[in-house]
């Protein structure tokens, strides 16, 4: 006979077993929007500026405050969660 701990563990072990993390389906949280549903077909910077381009082919550029790589993606980030496109 198995205590708790033991069958805990065989649990666990079954769920992170290599068959059962390839079937995992990960969906994102509710109010979670893809770039695909903000209709963004690339994001690029050149120095502090990040340009978006959406499907029409309009683009839409915005300026961090900084060149470095953490504040590009923090103001990049910032933007997608909460502007909406100004040009459609």
């Amino acid at each position: 006979m198995k205590t708790p701990k033991e069958e805990k563990i065989l649990e666990y072990e079954e769920l992170i077993s290599p068959q059962n993390i390839l079937n995992l389906e990960v969906k994102p949280p509710r109010g979670v929007h893809s770039i695909k549903d903000k209709k963004i077909k690339s994001i690029s910077n050149y120095g502090q500026n990040v340009t978006f381009t959406y499907v029409n082919e309009s683009k839409e550029t915005i300026s961090s405050s900084s060149r470095d790589d953490d504040v590009i993606i923090k103001c990049a980030l910032f933007y997608l969660r909460n502007n909406k496109p100004k040009i459609l």
